[in-house]
């Protein structure tokens, strides 16, 4: 959804899932539940956002 042009959508999906579970933003978390290495480069593109940084320093 990022690459398409979505990208409100896709901060907001990202935020929902990060509030459900913060095990998302963690990369090994992501490598040990088989996420392949393009949704892997993608995921960490959306967690390095200003908008999401920001949600994960409010979460921890």
């Amino acid at each position: 959804m990022h690459g398409k042009g979505e990208k409100e959508k896709a901060y907001q999906l990202a935020e929902t899932a990060l509030r459900l579970d913060k095990k998302f933003a963690d990369i090994k978390f992501l490598k040990e539940n088989l996420w392949g290495e393009n949704l892997i480069a993608d995921a960490q593109k959306l967690l390095s956002s200003p908008q999401i940084q920001t949600l994960r320093s409010q979460l921890r």
